[in-house]
């Protein structure tokens, strides 16, 4: 009975034993494996959409040949649960996976949540329409772009996203930002403006845009058309002429006698005021001009050929300008 006895508690210290040993092996091996270089011979990158299942994304690594066998991720990831951590789960988003990349650094990589940032850059002066078509065709940008949005409520700014990030996200981001922009520059606005509300300011804002890009000019624009405003003068804006007639797609557009006799609500040539709603959308130092412009006996402006603008007083001083910025473009030409 004893030899039994000591038989089997032999028996049993040999198959802890061999348990042991066969456990330790398995996590060297599984050490090797999680440590060792990955089959991908270059950066590249990989997106984990939401609701993404591990056995899905094993396979999709070991199919865009980031991993050698799609099982080793899968024990991995139970691995990483029995480690009883809330960080099993890998987190959305677009990540860069470098060349080489051992299965634990991949793990690493989509666990630190870092996604790579995209970005978009939008120039102050787009239409909405313009504005939309950038971001319809940006890479990584998902669903469709909403309707209806208003002319000049998107914020021209650069903006950063992920992979995978709705474009009605990204647009609702933008009109918050002009919302905010135009509520602070409102607040800070100059007194006796020819303003009732803040949408009128946006309206000028945007002309003011359009009119020019030299940043030392925007408030000497503004205070030509403030001038005429407050003398109940027509504005006489070659851009929301532009605008009226549909053509603020068509580079150096030349406006004919038919354009400015149109009749619509944007042509400032036949109209008394601001035309209804703005014609682009106008950054921060637009609005500010628009809020703040300088005060001048300006009436009148027309680009001098070279990137800015002649100001002139009266009709007579703006007809020499005219004059002279004709015979300087005849010599350009």
């Amino acid at each position: 009975m004893k030899r039994v006895a000591g038989l089997f508690v032999r028996a049993t210290f040999v198959g802890l034993a061999i348990i042991m040993l066969s456990a330790f092996a398995a996590f060297l091996y599984f050490d090797y494996v999680r440590n060792t270089d990955g089959p991908n011979t270059k950066d590249a990158y990989f997106y984990v959409h939401p609701g993404a299942q591990p056995s899905e994304l094993a396979i999709s690594l070991e199919k865009g040949g980031y991993i050698s066998d799609s099982q080793h991720y899968i024990w991995m990831h139970y691995w990483q649960r029995l480690s009883f951590t809330d960080e099993y789960l890998p987190k959305v988003g677009e990540y860069k996976i470098p060349a080489k990349a051992s299965l634990n650094s991949i793990r690493d990589i989509f666990h630190m949540g870092k996604a790579i940032q995209r970005r978009l850059t939008f120039p102050e002066g787009l239409t909405t329409a313009a504005i939309l078509s950038i971001i319809d065709n940006a890479t990584g940008l998902l669903g469709n772009v909403p309707e209806g949005i208003e002319e000049g409520s998107l914020f021209p700014d650069t903006y950063f996203y992920i992979y995978g990030m709705q474009k009605t996200e990204l647009v609702a981001r933008m009109q918050a930002k002009m919302e905010l922009e135009l509520a602070e520059a409102w607040a800070l606005r100059a007194d006796s403006l020819p303003y009732k509300l803040p949408v009128e300011a946006h309206i000028m804002a945007s002309i003011i845009e359009k009119e020019t890009g030299r940043s030392g000019e925007r408030a000497l624009v503004a205070s030509v058309f403030v001038n005429r405003l407050k003398r109940n003068m027509r504005l006489q804006s070659d851009p929301t002429v532009i605008y009226g007639v549909g053509a603020t797609d068509k580079v150096n557009y030349e406006i004919t006698k038919a354009d400015l006799k149109a009749n619509n609500p944007f042509n400032t040539y036949r109209i008394k005021g601001l035309p209804p709603t703005p014609i682009a959308s106008p950054g921060r130092a637009a609005l500010d001009a628009a809020l703040n412009p300088k005060t001048s006996d300006y009436l009148y402006f027309v680009a001098d050929g070279e990137g800015g603008h002649f100001f002139a007083k009266t009709l007579d001083e703006h007809n020499k300008n005219v004059r002279k910025y004709r015979a300087r473009n005849s010599k350009a030409n």
